[in-house]
């Protein structure tokens, strides 16, 4: 389910019997205002919350509590999910954010596993990719819970595709007890779709093939906007308000979850949080805030707007305003260094 708070779920994870394992939760802020995080809590005894700064919580039940907020269009660890794999088999369950905005419930699915050679039990997602020179490329690792050590044999896709590209490290052995990456795979953008498989693992002990499943979307195109409202001149101590109008070039409706930027000089006033805008449409208005802290700036930073399709940047370019330019060395002298510098 799209969410503009970006809480993934945990599923298909996999810790080997009598180990203790950690996983962090993080919360996006897409609002304008602080995000309040008042109660966490979880409805499985199997489940121990953690807050992140490693203070053990005594209770499963966490709350309330003002001590989290998220700031707007921040991502934030807010607590971390602890799980003790006593026994082997599959346990489920869920963890619940109240905010002062939503209640965000959190699936969490975690699977403990005996002796053997086991992958990640996440699947593999290679994301969406928006035009045909891109390609996304992931690490691709196995779990050795046996007390001796594997050797990885051969990893390869179970169906031709011509879109992946694997590479993998030939005579890699994996010791007892340890994770390690053992291949990256990479996915092109040449063709659009919505793209699934399974690479398939091999090793000197196995009695059956590893199965590893993967999953890519490929979707051309882009958000159109004129380039001067996203060009900022830097005046010490002045405010600049832009607006952005963004045209959906996607053959899909887009909609749009939150924005954030990438540099403290910038801020988004106003963004149309949960527009859905269709292929060929504008958008309603998207204001920024630049405030110079010099008149010297030149630099760009990224308007990252998040959205059902993907996460699509934008540059906000910031200029000085003045022109630099080098003079060449008058013949036969000789100097240390490249030449004059002036600026206009």
């Amino acid at each position: 389910v799209d969410s503009p708070y970006i809480a993934l779920p945990l599923n298909g994870v996999k810790v080997p019997q009598g180990m203790v394992d950690t996983y962090d939760l993080s919360l996006y802020n897409p609002h304008s205002d602080v995000l309040h995080v008042k109660e966490i809590y979880t409805d499985q005894a199997f489940f121990h919350l953690r807050l992140f700064r490693n203070d053990e919580s005594p209770n499963l039940h966490v709350g309330p509590a003002d001590m989290w907020e998220v700031s707007p269009s921040q991502q934030k660890i807010i607590m971390q999910v602890e799980f003790k794999a006593v026994k082997t088999g599959v346990f489920s369950g869920r963890v619940v954010v109240v905010t002062d905005k939503d209640t965000i419930v959190i699936p969490v699915s975690i699977v403990a596993i005996g002796d053997g050679v086991h992958g990640s039990g996440q699947e593999l997602d290679f994301g969406t990719l928006t035009f045909p020179e891109e390609h996304h490329t992931i690490p691709v690792s196995l779990m050795n819970a046996g007390p001796g050590a594997v050797e990885v044999v051969e990893v390869f896709s179970a169906t031709t595709d011509p879109l992946l590209g694997i590479h993998f490290k030939h005579g890699l052995v994996l010791e007892g007890g340890t994770e390690e990456v053992i291949a990256s795979a990479t996915y092109l953008g040449t063709a659009q779709g919505s793209f699934s498989g399974k690479l398939l693992v091999m090793t000197n002990e196995s009695t059956h093939t590893i199965e590893l499943p993967y999953r890519a979307r490929v979707v051309h195109g882009t958000f159109r906007y004129r380039s001067e409202n996203a060009t900022f001149e830097a005046k010490k101590g002045r405010t600049v308000r832009a607006e952005l109008l963004l045209t959906n070039w996607f053959p899909v409706p887009v909609k749009l979850f939150s924005a954030g930027i990438t540099d403290a000089s910038f801020a988004v006033e106003t963004f149309p949080h949960g527009y859905v805008l269709d292929t060929d449409a504008v958008s309603p208005p998207i204001h920024i805030l630049f405030t110079a802290n010099s008149s010297d700036l030149a630099f760009t930073a990224q308007l990252l707007i998040s959205t059902n399709v993907t996460v699509l940047s934008i540059p906000l370019k910031v200029m000085h305003g003045r022109l630099h330019y080098q003079l060449p060395q008058p013949l036969g002298h000789r100097a240390v260094g490249a030449g004059g510098r002036e600026v206009v």
